[in-house]
Protein backbone atom coordinates (compact mmCIF):
# COMPACT_ATOMS: atom_id res chain seq x y z
CA UNK A 1 0.00 0.00 0.00
CA UNK A 2 2.88 2.39 0.77
CA UNK A 3 4.18 1.95 -2.79
CA UNK A 4 0.72 2.88 -4.09
CA UNK A 5 0.66 6.04 -1.96
CA UNK A 6 4.13 7.09 -3.16
CA UNK A 7 3.01 6.51 -6.75
CA UNK A 8 -0.15 8.58 -6.25
CA UNK A 9 1.87 11.32 -4.52
CA UNK A 10 3.99 11.69 -7.65
CA UNK A 11 0.94 11.67 -9.90
CA UNK A 12 -0.94 14.30 -7.94
CA UNK A 13 2.12 16.49 -7.61
CA UNK A 14 2.34 16.43 -11.39
CA UNK A 15 -1.24 17.68 -11.69
CA UNK A 16 -0.96 20.58 -9.26
CA UNK A 17 0.86 23.85 -9.54
CA UNK A 18 3.16 24.90 -6.75
CA UNK A 19 2.06 27.79 -4.58
CA UNK A 20 4.29 29.95 -2.39
CA UNK A 21 4.47 29.26 1.33
CA UNK A 22 2.90 25.82 0.99
CA UNK A 23 4.51 22.80 2.63
CA UNK A 24 3.65 20.42 -0.18
CA UNK A 25 5.17 17.45 1.62
CA UNK A 26 2.71 17.68 4.53
CA UNK A 27 -0.17 19.16 2.56
CA UNK A 28 -0.21 16.58 -0.24
CA UNK A 29 0.77 13.58 1.84
CA UNK A 30 -1.85 14.25 4.51
CA UNK A 31 -4.55 14.27 1.84
CA UNK A 32 -3.29 11.12 0.16
CA UNK A 33 -3.27 9.29 3.48
CA UNK A 34 -6.74 10.58 4.27
CA UNK A 35 -8.42 9.75 0.97
CA UNK A 36 -6.75 6.37 0.65
CA UNK A 37 -7.98 5.45 4.13
CA UNK A 38 -4.59 5.08 5.80
CA UNK A 39 -5.58 6.17 9.30
CA UNK A 40 -3.09 4.73 11.75
CA UNK A 41 -3.92 2.68 14.83
CA UNK A 42 -1.80 1.28 17.65
CA UNK A 43 -2.40 -0.47 21.01
CA UNK A 44 -3.68 1.72 23.84
CA UNK A 45 -1.08 0.46 26.31
CA UNK A 46 1.87 1.93 24.45
CA UNK A 47 3.87 4.47 26.41
CA UNK A 48 3.14 7.20 23.88
CA UNK A 49 -0.60 6.81 24.44
CA UNK A 50 -0.21 6.96 28.22
CA UNK A 51 2.06 9.99 28.00
CA UNK A 52 -0.26 11.90 25.67
CA UNK A 53 -3.27 11.00 27.80
CA UNK A 54 -1.49 12.30 30.90
CA UNK A 55 -0.36 15.50 29.13
CA UNK A 56 -3.87 16.32 27.94
CA UNK A 57 -5.37 15.60 31.36
CA UNK A 58 -2.76 17.81 33.01
CA UNK A 59 -3.53 20.63 30.55
CA UNK A 60 -7.23 20.41 31.41
CA UNK A 61 -6.58 20.26 35.15
CA UNK A 62 -4.25 23.25 34.88
CA UNK A 63 -6.67 25.12 32.57
CA UNK A 64 -3.66 25.68 30.27
CA UNK A 65 -4.36 26.08 26.56
CA UNK A 66 -0.64 26.58 26.01
CA UNK A 67 0.05 23.22 27.63
CA UNK A 68 -2.71 21.61 25.56
CA UNK A 69 -1.15 22.95 22.37
CA UNK A 70 2.09 21.20 23.22
CA UNK A 71 0.23 17.96 23.93
CA UNK A 72 -1.63 18.11 20.61
CA UNK A 73 1.49 18.17 18.44
CA UNK A 74 0.55 14.78 17.04
CA UNK A 75 0.05 13.41 13.55
CA UNK A 76 -3.75 13.73 13.23
CA UNK A 77 -4.55 10.67 11.13
CA UNK A 78 -2.42 8.38 13.28
CA UNK A 79 -3.91 9.67 16.51
CA UNK A 80 -7.61 10.21 15.78
CA UNK A 81 -8.83 6.88 17.20
CA UNK A 82 -6.71 7.35 20.31
CA UNK A 83 -7.70 10.98 20.78
CA UNK A 84 -11.36 9.95 20.67
CA UNK A 85 -10.81 7.63 23.64
CA UNK A 86 -8.86 10.24 25.59
CA UNK A 87 -11.37 13.00 24.89
CA UNK A 88 -14.39 10.82 25.70
CA UNK A 89 -12.81 9.79 28.99
CA UNK A 90 -12.09 13.38 30.03
CA UNK A 91 -15.44 14.70 28.79
CA UNK A 92 -17.32 12.17 30.91
CA UNK A 93 -16.35 14.14 34.02
CA UNK A 94 -14.81 17.44 32.86
CA UNK A 95 -16.48 18.32 29.56
CA UNK A 96 -16.86 22.03 30.35
CA UNK A 97 -13.23 22.39 31.42
CA UNK A 98 -12.02 20.51 28.34
CA UNK A 99 -14.00 22.73 25.97
CA UNK A 100 -12.81 25.81 27.83
CA UNK A 101 -9.17 24.85 27.32
CA UNK A 102 -9.82 24.17 23.63
CA UNK A 103 -11.58 27.54 23.28
CA UNK A 104 -9.69 30.02 25.49
CA UNK A 105 -10.88 33.61 25.60
CA UNK A 106 -8.06 35.28 23.66
CA UNK A 107 -10.12 38.09 22.16
CA UNK A 108 -7.92 40.64 20.40
CA UNK A 109 -4.82 38.43 20.33
CA UNK A 110 -3.45 38.04 16.79
CA UNK A 111 -2.92 34.63 15.20
CA UNK A 112 -0.77 32.60 15.24
CA UNK A 113 -1.11 32.30 19.00
CA UNK A 114 0.52 29.45 20.92
CA UNK A 115 -2.01 29.87 23.72
CA UNK A 116 -4.96 29.26 21.38
CA UNK A 117 -5.10 25.71 19.93
CA UNK A 118 -7.22 26.74 16.93
CA UNK A 119 -4.87 29.64 16.22
CA UNK A 120 -1.64 27.73 16.76
CA UNK A 121 1.14 28.00 14.16
CA UNK A 122 1.57 24.20 14.10
CA UNK A 123 -0.97 22.73 11.68
CA UNK A 124 -1.17 19.52 13.72
CA UNK A 125 -2.37 21.41 16.78
CA UNK A 126 -5.06 23.20 14.76
CA UNK A 127 -6.19 19.94 13.18
CA UNK A 128 -6.37 18.04 16.46
CA UNK A 129 -8.09 20.91 18.28
CA UNK A 130 -10.75 21.09 15.55
CA UNK A 131 -11.13 17.31 15.62
CA UNK A 132 -11.61 17.46 19.40
CA UNK A 133 -14.30 20.15 19.18
CA UNK A 134 -16.08 18.23 16.44
CA UNK A 135 -15.95 15.01 18.45
CA UNK A 136 -17.36 16.84 21.49
CA UNK A 137 -19.94 18.58 19.27
CA UNK A 138 -19.02 21.84 20.99
CA UNK A 139 -21.33 24.11 19.00
CA UNK A 140 -20.15 27.11 21.02
CA UNK A 141 -16.92 26.85 19.05
CA UNK A 142 -18.47 27.22 15.59
CA UNK A 143 -17.56 30.91 15.20
CA UNK A 144 -13.95 30.31 16.13
CA UNK A 145 -13.72 27.19 13.96
CA UNK A 146 -15.00 29.19 10.98
CA UNK A 147 -12.29 31.75 11.65
CA UNK A 148 -9.79 28.91 11.83
CA UNK A 149 -11.08 27.45 8.54
CA UNK A 150 -10.72 30.78 6.74
CA UNK A 151 -7.31 31.50 8.25
CA UNK A 152 -6.03 28.01 7.42
CA UNK A 153 -7.29 28.21 3.83
CA UNK A 154 -5.26 31.36 3.21
CA UNK A 155 -2.11 29.46 4.18
CA UNK A 156 -2.90 26.22 2.32
CA UNK A 157 -2.34 24.26 5.52
CA UNK A 158 -2.83 20.49 5.71
CA UNK A 159 -5.10 21.18 8.72
CA UNK A 160 -7.87 22.41 6.42
CA UNK A 161 -9.44 18.99 5.79
CA UNK A 162 -9.64 18.23 9.51
CA UNK A 163 -11.22 21.60 10.31
CA UNK A 164 -13.77 21.24 7.49
CA UNK A 165 -14.71 17.75 8.66
CA UNK A 166 -15.05 18.97 12.25
CA UNK A 167 -17.41 21.75 11.14
CA UNK A 168 -19.52 19.15 9.35
CA UNK A 169 -20.14 17.47 12.71
CA UNK A 170 -21.94 20.65 13.80
CA UNK A 171 -24.70 20.80 11.17
CA UNK A 172 -26.49 24.09 10.76
CA UNK A 173 -26.77 27.00 8.38
CA UNK A 174 -23.74 28.76 9.86
CA UNK A 175 -21.40 25.81 9.35
CA UNK A 176 -22.86 25.06 5.92
CA UNK A 177 -22.48 28.65 4.71
CA UNK A 178 -18.89 28.79 5.94
CA UNK A 179 -18.09 25.68 3.92
CA UNK A 180 -19.98 26.92 0.86
CA UNK A 181 -17.67 29.93 0.81
CA UNK A 182 -14.77 27.58 -0.02
CA UNK A 183 -16.44 25.23 -2.51
CA UNK A 184 -14.68 27.02 -5.39
CA UNK A 185 -11.37 27.61 -3.60
CA UNK A 186 -8.39 27.91 -5.99
CA UNK A 187 -6.67 25.08 -4.12
CA UNK A 188 -7.98 21.79 -5.62
CA UNK A 189 -7.58 19.77 -2.43
CA UNK A 190 -9.62 22.34 -0.48
CA UNK A 191 -12.44 21.94 -3.00
CA UNK A 192 -12.41 18.20 -2.38
CA UNK A 193 -12.29 18.65 1.41
CA UNK A 194 -15.12 21.18 1.34
CA UNK A 195 -17.30 18.97 -0.85
CA UNK A 196 -16.80 15.96 1.42
CA UNK A 197 -17.70 18.05 4.47
CA UNK A 198 -20.79 19.46 2.73
CA UNK A 199 -21.97 15.96 1.86
CA UNK A 200 -22.94 15.66 5.54
CA UNK A 201 -25.61 18.33 5.03
CA UNK A 202 -28.94 17.14 3.65
CA UNK A 203 -30.46 20.42 2.46
CA UNK A 204 -31.03 21.31 -1.18
CA UNK A 205 -28.54 24.19 -1.18
CA UNK A 206 -25.68 21.94 -0.12
CA UNK A 207 -26.63 19.26 -2.65
CA UNK A 208 -26.77 21.76 -5.51
CA UNK A 209 -23.36 23.13 -4.54
CA UNK A 210 -21.97 19.60 -4.56
CA UNK A 211 -23.39 18.88 -8.01
CA UNK A 212 -21.86 22.10 -9.31
CA UNK A 213 -18.51 21.07 -7.81
CA UNK A 214 -18.70 17.89 -9.91
CA UNK A 215 -19.44 20.03 -12.97
CA UNK A 216 -16.41 22.28 -12.45
CA UNK A 217 -12.98 21.43 -13.82
CA UNK A 218 -10.75 20.15 -11.02
CA UNK A 219 -7.41 18.33 -11.48
CA UNK A 220 -8.52 16.14 -8.56
CA UNK A 221 -11.91 15.20 -10.03
CA UNK A 222 -11.11 11.51 -9.46
CA UNK A 223 -10.66 12.04 -5.71
CA UNK A 224 -13.79 14.19 -5.61
CA UNK A 225 -15.83 11.50 -7.35
CA UNK A 226 -14.59 8.72 -5.06
CA UNK A 227 -15.29 10.78 -1.93
CA UNK A 228 -18.78 11.92 -2.95
CA UNK A 229 -19.82 8.47 -4.19
CA UNK A 230 -20.01 7.41 -0.54
CA UNK A 231 -22.82 9.92 0.05
CA UNK A 232 -24.51 9.88 -3.37
CA UNK A 233 -24.89 6.55 -5.22
CA UNK A 234 -24.23 7.19 -8.92
CA UNK A 235 -27.35 5.38 -10.13
CA UNK A 236 -29.48 7.44 -7.77
CA UNK A 237 -28.09 10.64 -9.29
CA UNK A 238 -28.67 9.40 -12.85
CA UNK A 239 -32.31 8.83 -11.96
CA UNK A 240 -32.70 12.23 -10.26
CA UNK A 241 -35.21 14.63 -11.79
CA UNK A 242 -32.87 17.58 -11.35
CA UNK A 243 -30.70 18.23 -14.42
CA UNK A 244 -27.68 19.23 -12.34
CA UNK A 245 -27.91 15.99 -10.34
CA UNK A 246 -28.14 13.89 -13.51
CA UNK A 247 -25.12 15.62 -15.01
CA UNK A 248 -23.33 15.38 -11.66
CA UNK A 249 -24.02 11.65 -11.65
CA UNK A 250 -22.46 11.34 -15.10
CA UNK A 251 -19.36 13.20 -13.96
CA UNK A 252 -19.13 11.14 -10.78
CA UNK A 253 -19.17 7.94 -12.85
CA UNK A 254 -16.56 9.38 -15.20
CA UNK A 255 -14.35 10.28 -12.23
CA UNK A 256 -14.83 6.87 -10.61
CA UNK A 257 -13.88 5.03 -13.78
CA UNK A 258 -10.78 7.19 -14.25
CA UNK A 259 -9.83 6.74 -10.59
CA UNK A 260 -10.20 2.95 -10.81
CA UNK A 261 -7.38 2.71 -13.35
CA UNK A 262 -5.16 5.58 -12.21
CA UNK A 263 -5.16 6.87 -8.64
CA UNK A 264 -7.10 4.00 -7.03
CA UNK A 265 -7.83 0.38 -7.95
CA UNK A 266 -10.79 -1.41 -9.51
CA UNK A 267 -12.07 -2.13 -6.01
CA UNK A 268 -13.69 1.30 -5.84
CA UNK A 269 -16.17 0.15 -8.51
CA UNK A 270 -17.43 -2.78 -6.43
CA UNK A 271 -20.27 -0.77 -4.94
CA UNK A 272 -21.14 0.91 -8.23
CA UNK A 273 -24.00 -0.77 -10.05
CA UNK A 274 -22.12 -0.84 -13.34
CA UNK A 275 -24.67 -2.80 -15.35
CA UNK A 276 -27.58 -0.71 -14.15
CA UNK A 277 -25.67 2.54 -14.75
CA UNK A 278 -24.67 1.46 -18.27
CA UNK A 279 -28.25 0.47 -19.07
CA UNK A 280 -29.55 3.76 -17.66
CA UNK A 281 -27.04 5.68 -19.78
CA UNK A 282 -28.19 4.08 -23.03
CA UNK A 283 -31.86 4.58 -22.05
CA UNK A 284 -31.20 8.28 -21.33
CA UNK A 285 -29.45 8.66 -24.70
CA UNK A 286 -32.61 7.47 -26.44
CA UNK A 287 -34.31 10.61 -25.13
CA UNK A 288 -31.50 13.17 -25.37
CA UNK A 289 -27.73 13.22 -25.94
CA UNK A 290 -25.30 15.58 -24.25
CA UNK A 291 -21.54 15.54 -23.64
CA UNK A 292 -21.95 14.60 -19.97
CA UNK A 293 -23.71 11.40 -20.98
CA UNK A 294 -21.33 10.76 -23.88
CA UNK A 295 -18.30 11.22 -21.64
CA UNK A 296 -19.44 8.58 -19.15
CA UNK A 297 -20.24 6.28 -22.08
CA UNK A 298 -16.66 6.73 -23.24
CA UNK A 299 -15.51 5.78 -19.74
CA UNK A 300 -17.64 2.63 -19.77
CA UNK A 301 -16.44 1.48 -23.18
CA UNK A 302 -12.79 2.22 -22.36
CA UNK A 303 -12.69 0.33 -19.10
CA UNK A 304 -14.65 -2.57 -20.60
CA UNK A 305 -12.17 -2.79 -23.47
CA UNK A 306 -9.17 -2.79 -21.13
CA UNK A 307 -10.41 -4.43 -17.92
CA UNK A 308 -13.60 -6.38 -18.70
CA UNK A 309 -12.30 -9.66 -17.28
CA UNK A 310 -11.47 -7.97 -13.97
CA UNK A 311 -14.76 -6.13 -13.43
CA UNK A 312 -17.30 -7.41 -10.94
CA UNK A 313 -20.49 -7.72 -13.04
CA UNK A 314 -23.31 -10.19 -12.41
CA UNK A 315 -24.12 -10.85 -16.06
CA UNK A 316 -21.13 -10.58 -18.39
CA UNK A 317 -23.07 -11.04 -21.65
CA UNK A 318 -25.71 -8.50 -20.60
CA UNK A 319 -22.99 -5.93 -19.83
CA UNK A 320 -21.33 -6.72 -23.17
CA UNK A 321 -24.59 -5.94 -24.96
CA UNK A 322 -24.90 -2.61 -23.13
CA UNK A 323 -21.33 -1.69 -24.07
CA UNK A 324 -22.10 -2.38 -27.73
CA UNK A 325 -25.09 -0.04 -27.50
CA UNK A 326 -22.92 2.66 -25.95
CA UNK A 327 -20.28 2.21 -28.66
CA UNK A 328 -22.90 2.67 -31.35
CA UNK A 329 -24.12 5.88 -29.71
CA UNK A 330 -20.60 7.28 -29.33
CA UNK A 331 -19.79 6.79 -33.01
CA UNK A 332 -23.11 8.14 -34.28
CA UNK A 333 -23.42 11.38 -36.32
CA UNK A 334 -25.68 12.75 -33.57
CA UNK A 335 -22.88 12.42 -31.00
CA UNK A 336 -20.36 14.08 -33.30
CA UNK A 337 -22.81 16.92 -33.91
CA UNK A 338 -23.37 17.40 -30.16
CA UNK A 339 -19.63 17.53 -29.49
CA UNK A 340 -19.17 20.13 -32.20
CA UNK A 341 -22.15 22.15 -30.94
CA UNK A 342 -20.53 22.45 -27.52
CA UNK A 343 -17.10 23.29 -28.94
CA UNK A 344 -18.64 25.96 -31.16
CA UNK A 345 -20.58 27.43 -28.23
CA UNK A 346 -17.43 28.00 -26.21
CA UNK A 347 -15.52 29.30 -29.22
CA UNK A 348 -18.26 31.91 -29.66
CA UNK A 349 -18.17 32.82 -25.97
CA UNK A 350 -14.39 33.31 -26.28
CA UNK A 351 -13.69 33.61 -22.56
CA UNK A 352 -11.97 31.37 -20.01
CA UNK A 353 -14.21 28.79 -18.37
CA UNK A 354 -14.08 26.13 -15.67
CA UNK A 355 -17.22 24.46 -17.05
CA UNK A 356 -16.52 20.75 -17.39
CA UNK A 357 -18.92 20.60 -20.34
CA UNK A 358 -16.18 21.99 -22.57
CA UNK A 359 -13.55 19.60 -21.18
CA UNK A 360 -15.90 16.69 -21.93
CA UNK A 361 -16.36 17.89 -25.52
CA UNK A 362 -12.60 18.30 -26.05
CA UNK A 363 -11.84 14.85 -24.68
CA UNK A 364 -14.62 13.25 -26.73
CA UNK A 365 -13.44 14.94 -29.94
CA UNK A 366 -9.99 13.47 -29.40
CA UNK A 367 -11.01 10.02 -28.22
CA UNK A 368 -13.51 9.57 -31.07
CA UNK A 369 -11.13 11.18 -33.59
CA UNK A 370 -13.76 13.59 -34.89
CA UNK A 371 -11.89 15.37 -37.70
CA UNK A 372 -14.82 17.75 -38.05
CA UNK A 373 -13.88 19.12 -34.59
CA UNK A 374 -10.36 20.18 -35.60
CA UNK A 375 -11.26 23.75 -36.62
CA UNK A 376 -12.97 24.47 -33.31
CA UNK A 377 -10.12 22.86 -31.37
CA UNK A 378 -7.60 25.08 -33.12
CA UNK A 379 -9.73 28.11 -32.29
CA UNK A 380 -9.87 27.04 -28.64
CA UNK A 381 -6.09 26.70 -28.66
CA UNK A 382 -5.73 30.35 -29.68
CA UNK A 383 -8.43 31.62 -27.31
CA UNK A 384 -6.98 29.86 -24.24
CA UNK A 385 -10.45 29.36 -22.75
CA UNK A 386 -9.50 25.98 -21.27
CA UNK A 387 -6.36 23.99 -20.49
CA UNK A 388 -4.35 24.04 -23.70
CA UNK A 389 -2.81 20.72 -22.70
CA UNK A 390 -6.18 19.02 -23.16
CA UNK A 391 -6.75 20.70 -26.52
CA UNK A 392 -3.28 19.79 -27.77
CA UNK A 393 -3.80 16.18 -26.69
CA UNK A 394 -7.09 16.03 -28.61
CA UNK A 395 -5.53 17.50 -31.75
CA UNK A 396 -2.76 14.92 -31.58
CA UNK A 397 -5.17 12.03 -31.06
CA UNK A 398 -7.32 13.04 -34.01
CA UNK A 399 -4.18 12.66 -36.10
CA UNK A 400 -4.97 15.11 -38.91
CA UNK A 401 -1.61 16.37 -40.20
CA UNK A 402 -3.10 19.83 -40.78
CA UNK A 403 -3.01 20.30 -36.99
CA UNK A 404 0.79 20.11 -36.89
CA UNK A 405 1.73 23.63 -37.97
CA UNK A 406 -0.39 25.42 -35.30
CA UNK A 407 1.20 23.22 -32.64
CA UNK A 408 4.71 23.95 -33.92
CA UNK A 409 3.95 27.67 -33.90
CA UNK A 410 2.69 27.40 -30.33
CA UNK A 411 5.86 25.54 -29.33
CA UNK A 412 7.97 28.36 -30.76
CA UNK A 413 5.86 30.88 -28.82
CA UNK A 414 6.55 28.99 -25.61
CA UNK A 415 10.32 28.66 -26.07
CA UNK A 416 13.07 29.60 -28.45
CA UNK A 417 14.91 26.41 -29.32
CA UNK A 418 18.22 27.87 -28.20
CA UNK A 419 16.71 28.27 -24.70
CA UNK A 420 16.30 24.51 -24.47
CA UNK A 421 19.09 22.97 -26.54
CA UNK A 422 22.36 22.75 -24.60
CA UNK A 423 25.50 20.66 -25.16
CA UNK A 424 25.19 19.46 -21.55
CA UNK A 425 22.23 17.09 -21.11
CA UNK A 426 20.65 16.38 -17.74
CA UNK A 427 20.49 12.75 -16.63
CA UNK A 428 17.82 13.37 -14.02
CA UNK A 429 14.35 14.99 -14.22
CA UNK A 430 14.44 18.77 -14.29
CA UNK A 431 12.07 20.91 -12.22
CA UNK A 432 11.48 23.84 -14.55
CA UNK A 433 10.59 27.31 -13.34
CA UNK A 434 7.32 27.53 -15.26
CA UNK A 435 5.82 24.06 -14.78
CA UNK A 436 2.57 24.61 -16.74
CA UNK A 437 4.51 25.96 -19.74
CA UNK A 438 6.93 23.05 -19.60
CA UNK A 439 4.09 20.51 -19.44
CA UNK A 440 2.34 22.13 -22.40
CA UNK A 441 5.55 21.98 -24.42
CA UNK A 442 5.93 18.27 -23.58
CA UNK A 443 2.32 17.68 -24.64
CA UNK A 444 3.02 19.30 -28.00
CA UNK A 445 6.02 17.03 -28.51
CA UNK A 446 3.79 14.05 -27.77
CA UNK A 447 0.97 15.18 -30.06
CA UNK A 448 3.34 15.78 -32.97
CA UNK A 449 4.16 12.07 -32.88
CA UNK A 450 0.75 11.49 -34.47
CA UNK A 451 1.00 14.29 -37.04
CA UNK A 452 3.43 13.26 -39.80
CA UNK A 453 4.89 15.79 -42.17
CA UNK A 454 8.02 17.63 -43.21
CA UNK A 455 7.48 20.48 -40.74
CA UNK A 456 6.88 18.07 -37.85
CA UNK A 457 10.02 16.07 -38.54
CA UNK A 458 12.18 19.18 -38.88
CA UNK A 459 10.93 20.65 -35.62
CA UNK A 460 11.47 17.42 -33.69
CA UNK A 461 14.99 16.91 -35.05
CA UNK A 462 15.88 20.54 -34.29
CA UNK A 463 14.55 20.20 -30.73
CA UNK A 464 16.17 16.83 -30.01
CA UNK A 465 19.06 18.19 -27.91
CA UNK A 466 16.75 19.48 -25.16
CA UNK A 467 18.40 19.75 -21.76
CA UNK A 468 15.45 18.01 -20.03
CA UNK A 469 15.38 14.20 -20.28
CA UNK A 470 11.58 13.95 -20.41
CA UNK A 471 11.54 16.17 -23.52
CA UNK A 472 14.38 14.24 -25.20
CA UNK A 473 12.65 10.96 -24.47
CA UNK A 474 9.33 12.19 -25.86
CA UNK A 475 10.98 13.56 -29.01
CA UNK A 476 12.65 10.19 -29.59
CA UNK A 477 9.36 8.40 -28.96
CA UNK A 478 7.45 10.69 -31.32
CA UNK A 479 10.04 10.16 -34.04
CA UNK A 480 9.75 6.41 -33.51
CA UNK A 481 6.01 6.76 -34.10
CA UNK A 482 6.62 8.72 -37.30
CA UNK A 483 9.28 6.36 -38.68
CA UNK A 484 7.03 4.83 -41.36
CA UNK A 485 6.58 8.25 -42.98
CA UNK A 486 10.29 9.20 -43.03
CA UNK A 487 12.08 10.30 -46.16
CA UNK A 488 15.61 9.11 -46.89
CA UNK A 489 17.01 12.30 -45.38
CA UNK A 490 14.84 11.82 -42.26
CA UNK A 491 16.20 8.30 -41.83
CA UNK A 492 19.77 9.64 -41.95
CA UNK A 493 19.02 12.20 -39.24
CA UNK A 494 17.15 9.63 -37.17
CA UNK A 495 20.08 7.22 -37.45
CA UNK A 496 22.43 9.82 -35.97
CA UNK A 497 19.94 10.69 -33.26
CA UNK A 498 19.53 7.05 -32.26
CA UNK A 499 23.32 6.62 -32.14
CA UNK A 500 23.68 9.53 -29.72
CA UNK A 501 20.61 8.42 -27.79
CA UNK A 502 22.22 5.11 -26.91
CA UNK A 503 24.86 7.10 -24.99
CA UNK A 504 22.40 9.57 -23.46
CA UNK A 505 22.89 10.07 -19.71
CA UNK A 506 19.16 9.45 -19.05
CA UNK A 507 17.86 5.87 -18.91
CA UNK A 508 14.48 6.84 -20.41
CA UNK A 509 16.16 8.24 -23.51
CA UNK A 510 18.29 5.11 -23.87
CA UNK A 511 15.12 3.01 -23.87
CA UNK A 512 13.59 5.08 -26.68
CA UNK A 513 16.86 4.96 -28.61
CA UNK A 514 16.82 1.16 -28.37
CA UNK A 515 13.34 1.23 -29.89
CA UNK A 516 14.82 3.31 -32.68
CA UNK A 517 17.52 0.69 -33.27
CA UNK A 518 14.75 -1.87 -33.78
CA UNK A 519 12.85 0.39 -36.18
CA UNK A 520 15.99 1.04 -38.23
CA UNK A 521 17.15 -2.57 -37.99
CA UNK A 522 20.49 -0.95 -37.16
CA UNK A 523 22.67 -4.04 -36.74
CA UNK A 524 25.75 -1.81 -36.53
CA UNK A 525 24.73 -1.18 -32.91
CA UNK A 526 24.46 -4.90 -32.08
CA UNK A 527 27.46 -4.97 -29.71
CA UNK A 528 26.16 -2.02 -27.75
CA UNK A 529 22.66 -3.50 -27.53
CA UNK A 530 24.12 -6.79 -26.29
CA UNK A 531 25.99 -4.91 -23.54
CA UNK A 532 22.85 -2.97 -22.63
CA UNK A 533 20.98 -6.25 -22.12
CA UNK A 534 23.17 -6.63 -19.00
CA UNK A 535 22.17 -3.22 -17.67
CA UNK A 536 21.27 -2.96 -13.99
CA UNK A 537 18.45 -0.64 -15.03
CA UNK A 538 15.48 -2.99 -15.67
CA UNK A 539 13.83 -0.76 -18.28
CA UNK A 540 17.05 -0.69 -20.36
CA UNK A 541 17.74 -4.42 -20.13
CA UNK A 542 14.14 -5.29 -21.03
CA UNK A 543 14.12 -3.03 -24.07
CA UNK A 544 17.57 -4.25 -25.15
CA UNK A 545 16.24 -7.82 -25.16
CA UNK A 546 13.16 -6.73 -27.12
CA UNK A 547 15.42 -4.94 -29.63
CA UNK A 548 17.63 -8.03 -29.98
CA UNK A 549 14.49 -10.01 -30.73
CA UNK A 550 13.51 -7.56 -33.47
CA UNK A 551 17.00 -7.61 -34.98
CA UNK A 552 17.09 -11.40 -35.01
CA UNK A 553 13.75 -11.56 -36.86
CA UNK A 554 15.44 -10.27 -40.00
CA UNK A 555 17.19 -13.63 -40.25
CA UNK A 556 20.64 -12.02 -40.31
CA UNK A 557 22.88 -14.92 -39.30
CA UNK A 558 25.57 -12.64 -37.91
CA UNK A 559 23.03 -11.24 -35.44
CA UNK A 560 21.81 -14.69 -34.41
CA UNK A 561 25.38 -15.96 -33.99
CA UNK A 562 26.36 -12.97 -31.86
CA UNK A 563 23.39 -13.55 -29.56
CA UNK A 564 24.23 -17.27 -29.34
CA UNK A 565 27.79 -16.41 -28.34
CA UNK A 566 26.41 -14.13 -25.66
CA UNK A 567 24.15 -16.93 -24.40
CA UNK A 568 27.06 -19.42 -24.24
CA UNK A 569 29.28 -16.94 -22.40
CA UNK A 570 26.60 -15.90 -19.90
CA UNK A 571 27.11 -17.33 -16.39
CA UNK A 572 23.94 -15.93 -14.84
CA UNK A 573 21.22 -18.54 -15.43
CA UNK A 574 18.37 -16.04 -15.42
CA UNK A 575 20.05 -13.83 -18.03
CA UNK A 576 21.02 -16.89 -20.06
CA UNK A 577 17.35 -18.00 -20.24
CA UNK A 578 16.16 -14.55 -21.23
CA UNK A 579 18.74 -14.27 -24.01
CA UNK A 580 18.03 -17.79 -25.25
CA UNK A 581 14.34 -16.93 -25.49
CA UNK A 582 15.20 -14.10 -27.89
CA UNK A 583 16.55 -16.47 -30.54
CA UNK A 584 14.26 -19.39 -29.84
CA UNK A 585 13.55 -21.18 -33.12
CA UNK A 586 16.76 -20.02 -34.85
Amino acid sequence: MLKLIVKQFRKVMGRLREKPDVRLDDHEFEHLLLYHGLVGTSPDNQRSFKDVRADIMDAVDNASSLQLGIALKLQPLHWQDKLEKILSEIASTKNEQLVSVLLPDREGEPWPDHSDPLGHDDWRVRANAAFALGHLKASQGVDKMIKCLDDTASGASPAYCHIAYALAKMPGAQSRDALLAHINDPEPWFRVDTAVALSNFSDAQAKEALMQSLLTINPLSDYLAVALSKAFPALQLLEDSQDSARKGGCQMLTGLIEASTQTFTLEILQDVELEACAAKSSAMAALSIDVFLLRVMLGFTSIWRDKSQLLDVANFSSMQNEIQKLDAILTSPASEAEVNRVLEKFVQQAKPTTDIELLNAVQLAGAQKFKSSLTNLLSLLKLEVISREEVVAAIGTIGDASGAQPLIELAHQLYKLEERTFPSLSAVPVVEQDTPKSKLYWRILQALGNLPGKATNKFLFDAASDFAPDKRQQIMESLNNLFASFTEDDIKQFTELVKSGLDDPAATVKVSALQGVAALNAVQHLDKVLKMSDSQEPSISRQALATLGRLSQSGDQSVINAIKEKVNAETDEKRKRRLAEVIKGH
